[in-house]
């Protein structure tokens, strides 16, 4: 089934969702469907996205540097919890990385 947005009310379908609107039609479960389908309106669309990469640069640049300052450092390369972090901060810069250009 293709994808078609609707048109309806999207406050009264969501009223409809929570079971505050008594006079609806439409069950819970339909109206939880139905809220899935209501357009974002495109200036709070633009937030989400804005939101989204400086969120995933920000941890790009942050797990980044932590990489690069433990592995730069031979004092802090040789204590194995300082290892342990790196192994965990190295997935988190390709997952950040890939989620910037991808997601």
């Amino acid at each position: 089934m293709p994808y078609e947005p609707s048109n309806a009310d999207g406050y009264a379908i969501a009223r409809a969702a929570r079971g505050e609107d008594a006079s609806s039609t439409l069950s819970r479960e339909e109206a939880g469907w139905l809220l899935v389908r209501i357009p974002i309106p495109d200036n709070l669309r633009r937030t989400y996205w804005t939101a989204w990469v400086v969120i995933t640069v920000l941890s790009f640049m942050m797990s980044g540097l932590v990489v690069v300052l433990i592995l730069s450092r031979p004092r802090l390369r040789r204590q194995p919890f300082n290892n342990y972090i790196v192994g965990l901060a190295l997935p988190d810069v390709f997952f950040s990385m890939a989620c910037a250009f991808t997601c």
